[in-house]
């Protein structure tokens, strides 16, 4: 007869310590994912171990930290590449996992005594967060600049259209108008006579009439130009911009444009900007010389070189052609992108001057080194300090104020 297998031996529950140590040599090798497993492991069988649960969280912080400084490198990398949309959003990225680095680092500062290495990671991260939202504003205000000259472009170039529009119908117009009028004239030519005679004959009879009038039409001019005057103004309130007009404040961003680029190192940018700029310069000097078609031309050309008016699904297919040439397949870019990610979490873990502490593998190890605390994270600290003996005052107020709110005070006979 077969015997039966032997019962399956439950695995025995891992201690928080071993725990928290398998993540630290997972932490060590790179392996950020299994090490933060490992770290949210130890947290949830250490409960009462506040040095532990402190270090772990410190460790989850680090690896956080780690992730958003990989991302802020590659941000950087995009933006060499010339694809400021991809830059924008890994810079978006890292901002909010360094807001989830510090909250950690907040928590960890609660549960343990150890808080030198930890002031020295909130002050590189207070730094690392400085270069993002310095980075974000650059790519930003590019990218708010690139619209913006792109709009004006346009506006200025509906404006030509319906001014040469305008053009061609008064042009039009005018044709039948010199028909009208020499017929009229000759009309006018034989009621003359007839007003002529009538004039005459009415002066004989109203002398009165005509002396009474004269002082009421010496008043009149001055109302009249009074009223041509307010017309004027409110006319020129009321017309928009002309061409020639947007077109000088298109040129004028289109250089802003250029630079802006060029500073940034997006030279594809700053070269279309550039044909832009030529571009609304030819057609504000055809606009000056009344050659209003010409000018339309011009202005045509340069929205072209911005993008043109669907510039949004043209910068997708430039971006994607871009990556296309740069990378033999989508496997090779894949494999490309998490060699990428590998080596800037890396070099962000291994950044020598600016290295993200952590605690020893030994929870009763060594004493992590001692760094200089940044003035603004101690001032923040310090303000968190004083924010939990606050609600600390306020919770035993109120538990007191609930016990004894009912209390029926003691006779003294």
């Amino acid at each position: 007869t077969r015997q039966a297998a032997p019962p399956a031996v439950p695995e025995a529950p891992v201690s928080p310590e071993e725990a928290f140590n398998r993540g630290v040599e997972a932490q060590e090798k790179g392996d950020l994912s299994t090490a933060a497993g490992s770290y949210e492991e130890a947290l949830r069988t250490g409960t009462g171990e506040e040095e532990i649960r402190g270090r772990a969280t410190q460790n989850l912080g680090v690896i956080a930290h780690t992730r958003a400084r990989a991302e802020l490198e590659q941000a950087l990398q995009s933006l060499q590449g010339q694809n400021l949309d991809e830059a924008a959003k890994k810079v978006d990225s890292s901002l909010k996992t360094l807001n989830s680095a510090e909250s950690m680092y907040r928590d960890s500062m609660r549960e343990t005594v150890h808080r030198e290495a930890l002031a020295r990671n909130q002050s590189i991260l207070l730094a690392d967060r400085g270069k993002a939202e310095n980075l974000k504003k650059k790519i930003d205000e590019l990218k708010k600049l690139q619209q913006q000259t792109r709009q004006q472009t346009q506006q200025a170039k509906n404006q030509q259209q319906k001014e040469n529009q305008q053009k061609q119908n008064s042009s039009q117009n005018q044709q039948g108008g010199d028909q009208q009028k020499q017929n009229s004239s000759q009309n006018q030519q034989g009621g003359n006579q007839q007003k002529q005679d009538s004039s005459q004959s009415q002066q004989g009879d109203d002398p009165q009439k005509q002396n009474s009038s004269q002082p009421q039409q010496g008043s009149n001019p001055q109302k009249q130009d009074s009223s041509q005057n307010q017309k004027g103004d409110d006319q020129q309130k009321q017309d928009p911009p002309s061409a020639r007009q947007m077109t000088e404040q298109a040129e004028k961003s289109a250089e802003d444009l250029q630079k802006k680029a060029q500073e940034m190192g997006q030279k594809n940018l700053a070269e279309s900007a550039k044909q832009a700029k030529e571009e609304l310069e030819k057609a504000r000097q055809e606009q000056n010389q009344g050659k209003g078609e010409s000018a339309e031309e011009h202005l045509k050309k340069a929205l072209n070189a911005l993008g043109g008016e669907n510039s949004d699904r043209k910068d997708g297919r430039d971006s994607k052609q871009s990556e296309d040439r740069n990378d033999n397949s989508k496997d090779s870019q894949k494999d490309s992108r998490k060699d990428s990610q590998k080596d800037s979490e890396k070099n962000a873990d291994k950044s020598s001057d600016q290295e993200i502490r952590r605690p020893s593998q030994d929870p009763a190890g060594k004493q992590p080194e001692e760094g200089e605390m940044d003035k603004a994270q101690a001032a923040s600290i310090l303000e968190d300090m004083a924010k939990d003996e606050k609600d600390l005052r306020d919770a035993i107020k109120a538990y007191r104020k609930q016990r004894f709110k009912n209390a029926i005070p003691a006779k003294d006979w």
